[in-house]
């Protein structure tokens, strides 16, 4: 007899935690298990799981903003879709979707309650006070469930301030398949087609303040030779605005190219001489992953989650948050070093072919279902 996986996060976009639901709900053994994903707002999550068959139910005022009045409301969201689904597994994902999953599970006296930790949100740099709720609620959340996974080794070893909790956690860093990746030209062609000549320092991201983008463009533009550079952001978000605004302040119009969201981004990463993450708090970055994939040096920020793909003069480059100079002293090393970029993206390509694989992060999850 199937089991059912009830899969429950908290947007229907296609970040990271989005991307670790469907490639679990569309790689489960369709002979044991029955996929079902429910998740909030967004449409790609859902757009991609219908095309593979997967079904998908929504969860109406789940989004990522607090407000107690609709996590009420998404609670008992969450406990009606239990209660009609009748699932053997719930696996939850991401902070919100985790905390009232993990919960109505409970209530609904669901055995299997897996709840994969995608960063620690009280990692974010927030108020102390603000930090310490987020902790308090990343610690019940931990509790409740009935196994937890990390992604990153560093978020696993944080459980041991965590009573209860180590004990039910397990580290299963993030894999990922073969990449169709499209030519240089071709990608180029498609993202800028107005330039397509010059070295290209690039980046896979929401528009998200986590991801620091403004940090980067601050960056680039410290750069005193730009002539022959091009500073190229995949992606859609609430900080559009704001991260044009400061393009325009730092006359960089023409040397920062926003091209919005693309389907299938990682295809079009061979566009890119090199990529660049700059974020405040990672997971497990699939983009760096797929970077490495394409063989791109990568320069990213020393958090935990990038280091742990990411070692410092041997598969990228590392900066300290905070330290404009040492990010421009990053991309100015790799914009004059040619043969630094291509040992790098080899070194980087190699450790991610063999060490995360789609396939074994597949196994070690269902070996938990």
């Amino acid at each position: 007899m199937r089991k059912k996986v009830l899969y429950m996060v908290t947007k229907g976009n296609f970040g990271g935690a989005q991307k670790y639901v469907f490639d679990l709900a569309t790689n489960l053994d369709k002979n044991n298990y029955e996929s079902v994903v429910a998740c909030g707002e967004g449409e790609l999550l859902k757009e991609k799981l219908k095309n593979e068959g997967v079904r998908v139910i929504e969860i109406p005022g789940l989004v990522r903003d607090v407000g107690l009045l609709r996590e009420i409301l998404s609670l008992f969201n969450f406990l009606k879709i239990i209660k009609e689904e009748r699932p053997d597994i719930i696996h939850v994902n991401s902070s919100k979707a985790g905390g009232l999953g993990a919960l109505a599970g409970r209530v609904m006296r669901i055995r299997k309650i897996i709840y994969t930790i995608h960063g620690w949100p009280f990692k974010e740099p927030r108020d102390i006070f603000v930090r310490a709720i987020i902790w308090l609620m990343s610690y019940v959340s931990a509790l409740l469930a009935t196994q937890n996974i990390t992604i990153s080794k560093e978020d696993y070893d944080l459980t041991r301030f965590m009573l209860f909790v180590k004990r039910k956690t397990i580290h299963i860093h993030n894999g990922i398949s073969k990449i169709n990746f499209l030519e240089r030209d071709s990608a180029r062609k498609i993202l800028a087609p107005d330039l397509n000549e010059g070295l290209w320092i690039g980046v896979i991201a929401e528009l998200h303040r986590n991801k620091n983008l403004d940090f980067l463009i601050e960056g680039f533009a410290q750069i005193k030779n730009k002539e022959n550079l091009l500073c190229v952001i995949i992606g859609e978000g609430e900080e559009k605005k704001k991260l044009g605004d400061l393009v325009n302040r730092l006359g960089l119009d023409e040397k920062v190219r926003f091209v919005g969201f693309v389907k299938d981004a990682p295809r079009y990463l061979g566009a890119f001489d090199i990529f660049v993450l700059p974020s405040v708090k990672e997971g497990l970055p699939y983009t760096i992953l797929e970077a490495g994939q394409r063989g791109l040096p990568v320069i990213g920020s020393d958090i935990s989650g990038i280091r742990e793909i990411v070692e410092y003069g041997k598969t990228g480059l590392l900066f300290k948050l905070g330290y404009l100079n040492a990010l421009k002293g990053s991309l100015e090393t790799l914009i004059e070093n040619e043969n630094l970029r291509r040992d790098l993206g080899a070194n980087l390509r190699e450790k991610v072919i063999k060490n995360f694989s789609l396939q074994t992060m597949i196994e070690k999850t269902t070996r938990l279902y």
